[in-house]
């Protein structure tokens, strides 16, 4: 047990998932952060191994093709991935955040169609909450939703979508229409 563990012991799980992220980052991660930093560009191989290595959705069921641990093991991935570069922390940072947005609200149809294949990095996900007038404050968004019958119609502005340029689907998050505030269940 080092010193921080006297603090706050760690489980056999927590402990192996942030020794993986560690070689994770210095094998995987390091060797490239130089070149990922000069061009900003996605990396796709990254982004498959991360899967490969189950670092994507780490505290979803594994039935649903995550990790199945506990936001402490998240925590202490992140803090391994973030040394390596933390714009590939970030990444798997938004998609923990689209994971437990689908496994916690969407239906078991959507986690088939989604989450699945975004925990095995065979799609990307994107976030779209941020609003020319409203920032990301949640409760001042003035995008909306409004049920159309067959799907939704959604009307308003969003910026700064993270994976915006690359993504294969969006969670987009906006208010139900004011003039049907029971469109959006």
């Amino acid at each position: 047990m080092t010193a921080n563990e006297a603090y706050w012991p760690m489980t056999d799980q927590q402990r192996d998932l942030q020794q993986k992220a560690r070689e994770f980052a210095l094998n995987e991660i390091m060797p490239k952060a130089r070149e990922l930093d000069q061009t900003a560009k996605f990396s796709k191989e990254i982004y498959n191994k991360l899967a490969q290595q189950g670092l994507l959705g780490i505290t979803i069921p594994g039935k649903w093709g995550g990790a199945d641990a506990d936001t402490v093991s998240y925590a202490l991935a992140m803090e391994e991935l973030s040394v390596g570069y933390s714009s590939i922390a970030d990444l798997c940072g938004l998609v923990e955040l689209c994971a437990t947005l689908l496994y916690e609200l969407g239906t078991d149809s959507q986690k088939e169609r989604y989450l699945v294949p975004l925990l095995k990095a065979e799609s990307i996900c994107s976030f779209a909450l941020t609003e020319p007038d409203a920032g990301s404050d949640l409760a001042a968004l003035s995008s909306a939703a409004e049920n159309a019958g067959n799907g939704y119609v959604l009307n308003g502005s969003k910026i700064f979508i993270h994976n915006g340029p690359i993504c294969d689907f969006a969670l987009v998050l906006a208010a139900r229409h004011p003039m049907n505030p029971s469109a959006v269940p």
